[in-house]
């Protein structure tokens, strides 16, 4: 055996190894005097002069295409009889040719003998290698002949080609070449790509059997040029890229079900699994089965945590390359996906779809039990879980199981503190996205949804959907112990706490626990003496905002109010609320954060300016009844506003 040492592959002849090498060095000491093309090896020279002399004495007696030897004229028989002499001892997939074969080993051997000598990427293929470098050179060498658009591959070119826009632009422009003028055009281009074909593996294909695949390209490109839009010729799946990389014409196989097109005849039968439903492939740790090798193989690294593609900007690592490029479009702010009817862009193709589906209001997947439908399939299945009441997400650290992982992601920053989103007005930070937004309606006044009964305006939807069941009566959440109902989840759960005693709130001086935290938050005064609560007519003060509210009911302190006539005027109570909102409708979010809806909780901010309001312009005589959850709430907003 005669080893390369940088490789490790084996040859049986010093000469063949000799050769080899130069695949490494890049070295091409053999050259054409005519177009100072250069080769590795002096029958590659040879075989391209062929090109020129154009001497084919070898010819099909069943398609009458000729040949340049007798060993690609062999070949291009199993065309015709289907013959594929070449099997992997591995899957028992068969091949027509060995360099095919070769190749294909590759993928359980994992081989990857090509290797960029900028970045150290490694391919199975050196065409592979040849695109790669052209991400370093900036190098687009292939161009649409309609558009003008560069390319940085063939395969690229040709899904340029098989567009709508493309296609729409051939038949209106009626640009179809000639057969004349096709002649000429290969002739051109020939010895470009019959040479590209023979550089390729070299050393894995018999000497003289590369011939065939040039030829094969030169007479598809003939017959697509005389009619490219109606070609619909079955070619052999394995030079369906050659050809469309050389020339960039495309090739169709036509589903029979769905009409839809593919360059490839693989993808054609892969995609015909989506009709069948085939699932040939399997996991052997999960038995999860998929309708093609590729899927599979971003499925295993779920279980073995591999995620081979980062990015070079911040390092983060993916398990796709898909996933890697939509990432980078983060850093980059490419959105390159338009909505037709908005105008609005997206960064994603499948946010794209989903978008439109705002406007046609298409909802194409509904649940199987209460047959609500879903623009996404991911919301559905998220909605299933309401039913089966599968949580499969859980805190590693108090075993709180969640139904969605976005809400195990939101509960594990109570564990950690962590507040990623900030305000840019107050500098304030929140656990969640959703919850900064609605705070920032605090700085702007917005207030989107308004209630078609009273016209009482709210933040969010959700707020309007609680409020309108003051309307309606309505109270969907029922205890099942005693059958006591309330109009909103969080009133439902604290209720619930009466029956469990359940206390989760406890202090971590005394350990006395409590159902609330704003009972938890009252009784940590008492360790600390503190009395936040003033009363600013005769400067009292006291523990919790319960307390002074007692005292402003009292008839001293209602005396003492109409002595002084020390009434806010309406027209300074709406800026003052203004100013401490804020501090009030974030006191309440935090209350219970994980108990409540996400978005809810703000009606409660807004009840409460309401009251406040009142309570100003006419403080003697307001007897409204509050709920008992607001009231500490109210006695601090009424306090401070009094200042």
């Amino acid at each position: 055996m005669n080893t390369c040492d940088i490789c490790k592959k084996n040859f049986t002849h010093k000469s063949s190894l000799g050769r080899h090498r130069r695949v490494h060095t890049g070295e091409k000491p053999f050259s054409c005097n005519q177009f100072e093309k250069a080769f590795t090896t002096s029958s590659n020279l040879i075989r391209h002069k062929s090109v020129h002399n154009e001497e084919k004495p070898y010819s099909c007696d069943q398609c009458e295409k000729s040949f340049a030897d007798r060993i690609t004229f062999i070949q291009h028989k199993r065309v015709h009889t289907g013959e594929k002499p070449y099997s992997c001892n591995q899957c028992e997939k068969t091949f027509s040719s060995n360099s095919y074969l070769t190749k294909h080993k590759r993928i359980h051997t994992g081989e990857k003998p090509y290797s960029c000598d900028l970045c150290e990427k490694t391919f199975r293929q050196s065409s592979e290698l040849t695109v790669h470098k052209r991400v370093h050179t900036g190098e687009k060498p292939y161009s649409c002949k309609f558009c003008d658009k560069h390319f940085i591959s063939g395969s690229a070119l040709s899904n340029h080609n098989k567009s709508t826009g493309h296609l729409d632009m051939m038949k209106t422009c009626n640009n179809t070449v000639q057969p004349s003028v096709s002649i000429s055009l290969i002739k051109c281009e020939e010895v470009d790509v019959k040479e590209e074909i023979k550089e390729e593996e070299i050393f894995d294909e018999d000497p003289l059997s590369i011939q065939m695949r040039a030829d094969n390209i030169e007479e598809n490109i003939k017959h697509e040029i005389e009619d490219p839009l109606s070609c619909q010729q079955n070619f052999d799946e394995d030079r369906i890229d050659t050809i469309d990389i050389e020339r960039g014409y495309t090739i169709m196989n036509t589903c029979d079900i769905c009409k839809k097109n593919f360059t490839r005849k693989s993808n054609l039968v892969v995609h015909m699994r989506v009709h069948t439903g085939e699932k040939p492939y399997s996991c052997d740790q999960c038995e999860k089965t998929f309708s093609s090798n590729s899927d599979l193989t971003k499925h295993k690294r779920v279980h073995t945590g591999e995620k081979p593609f980062s990015c070079d900007q911040c390092e983060k690592t993916f398990t796709t390359s898909s996933s890697l490029t939509m990432h980078k479009r983060i850093h980059s702010g490419e959105k390159p996906y338009k909505c037709d009817q908005c105008e609005k862009y997206f960064s994603q193709k499948t946010s794209l779809i989903y978008h439109k589906r705002i406007h046609t209001g298409e909802k194409p997947y509904s649940c199987d039990q209460c047959g609500k439908s879903f623009s996404e399939n991911s919301v559905l299945i998220k909605h299933k879980r309401t039913h089966t009441g599968e949580r499969p997400f859980s805190c590693d650290q108090c075993k709180k199981t969640f139904s969605q992982i976005s809400g195990l992601t939101n509960h594990r920053r109570i564990h950690t503190g962590e507040k990623p989103f900030s305000c840019d007005q107050c500098e304030k930070s929140f656990a969640q996205k959703d919850k900064l937004a609605l705070h920032e309606r605090i700085h702007t006044g917005e207030k989107p949804y308004s209630c078609d009964q009273c016209e009482k305006t709210f933040a969010t939807s959700c707020n309007l959907t609680v409020h309108k069941r003051i309307h309606t009566g309505e109270k969907p959440y029922s205890c099942d112990q005693c059958e006591k109902t309330f109009n909103r989840s969080s009133d439902l759960t604290r209720h619930k706490r009466i029956h469990t005693g359940e206390k989760p709130f406890s202090c971590d001086q005394c350990e006395k626990t409590f159902n609330r935290s704003s009972h938890l938050t009252r009784h940590k005064s008492s360790h600390s003496g503190e009395k936040p609560f003033s009363c600013k007519l005769c400067d009292k003060h006291y523990v919790s905002s319960s307390d002074l509210l007692r005292h402003k009911k009292s008839p001293e302190h209602l005396e003492m109010m109409k002595t002084c006539n020390n009434t806010v005027p309406t027209s300074v109570s709406i800026s003052l609320i203004k100013c401490e909102e804020v501090d009030v409708k974030e006191e309440i979010k935090k209350e219970e954060i994980f108990e409540e809806d996400p978005l809810s909780i703000q009606m409660r901010a807004d009840n409460i300016e309401e009251n406040i309001k009142q309570e100003i312009e006419d403080p003697l005589s307001c007897q409204q009844n509050y709920d008992e959850d607001r009231i500490d709430t109210f006695d601090i907003v009424h306090h401070k506003i009094e200042k």
